[in-house]
């Protein structure tokens, strides 16, 4: 989820969710102002091709005329009991500014 903080902002802003480098196009809004929200609920599929110990980057992203936004969560999968686990989880922010 994102909360926008800040002041009233022109768009197109555009919002991406998934699994780098496939990101699917969630949302377009006009502009943003104190306040506006969105995010997703839910699951992640992990792409069919997935095996243990790959590096996996799940990505929310806005990207506006001032620059791209967001987050994204890394992991590691290791092979659990019952499929795969989630480890060395890091968080980080996603910003590029022209």
């Amino acid at each position: 989820m994102w909360v926008y903080h800040g002041a009233g902002m022109e768009g197109p802003v555009k919002e991406y969710w998934g699994i780098q480098p496939n990101l699917t196009f969630l949302s377009a809004y006009p502009s943003l102002k104190e306040g506006d929200n969105s995010g997703r609920e839910g699951g992640i599929l992990l792409p069919d091709q997935s095996q243990a110990n790959d590096r996996v980057q799940l990505v929310l992203k806005l990207e506006t005329p001032q620059g791209t936004y967001g987050g994204s969560i890394s992991f590691t999968l290791q092979q659990g009991r019952e499929g795969f686990e989630a480890v060395e989880v890091t968080i980080a922010p996603l910003t590029s500014n022209p």
